[in-house]
């Protein structure tokens, strides 16, 4: 939420006024830390300054205190998911891997990419995207998560050890709570779960 926060901000401000502020801001707060209330009169007094159609664009109140997103959130372009979306219809269509346009993906656009493959790729898709891409070695953990998912879908054990480390070292739930559901829907993938909850708990 924060770091969209930020986003709406720059795209509302401009950049070249968003960096002047960031620039100030962090000369004078470098090692130092600063309370909500603090930063909110510093925004209004270094960035705003009395821009009142700035202050309604942003419309701070709703970001700071209220819960959710807010519906002026920045959406990333349709667009570029569109691209994305045809990337993919091309490797399920036999298009090799290592040919598809994927150059300057953010993270976004790899996880549109993966999220919205089949349920279960064939062992060699898998290989072809990992050897184009080479996901299991990701240290993303957003994009290692659906991965590993995927993995034990499709049951590509090549990516088996990297997951038992990532499992075992990742904290979150909101990571650790889908994959271990996946590993339980499987004999292997029960036993690699029981095995990772166990070095887990030596640690």
């Amino acid at each position: 939420k924060g770091s969209h926060f930020l986003k709406l901000i720059e795209l509302n401000a401009g950049r070249e006024k968003f960096d002047q502020f960031l620039k100030k801001y962090f000369n004078e707060y470098a090692f130092k830390s600063i309370s909500t209330e603090a930063f909110l009169v510093y925004l209004d007094s270094n960035l705003i300054k009395g821009d009142t159609i700035l202050r309604k664009k942003l419309n701070i109140d709703a970001w700071v205190y209220g819960p959710g997103i807010p519906a002026n959130c920045p959406r990333a372009g349709q667009e570029r998911f569109m691209k994305v979306d045809d990337q993919r219809d091309y490797f399920l269509n036999d298009t090799p891997a290592n040919k598809l346009a994927t150059k300057d993906w953010t993270t976004h656009e790899w996880l549109q990419f993966l999220r919205n493959m089949p349920p279960a790729l064939s062992v060699r898709q898998m290989k072809q995207l990992d050897d184009a891409f080479h996901f299991t070695k990701t240290g993303n953990s957003e994009i290692a998560d659906i991965w590993f998912i995927m993995s034990v879908r499709a049951k590509y054990t090549t990516a088996f050890p990297a997951m038992e480390l990532f499992l075992s070292s990742v904290g979150r739930r909101k990571f650790i709570e889908p994959l271990y559901g996946e590993m339980m829907k499987t004999p292997e993938g029960s036993a690699m779960a029981k095995r990772s909850e166990e070095h887990t708990s030596e640690l």
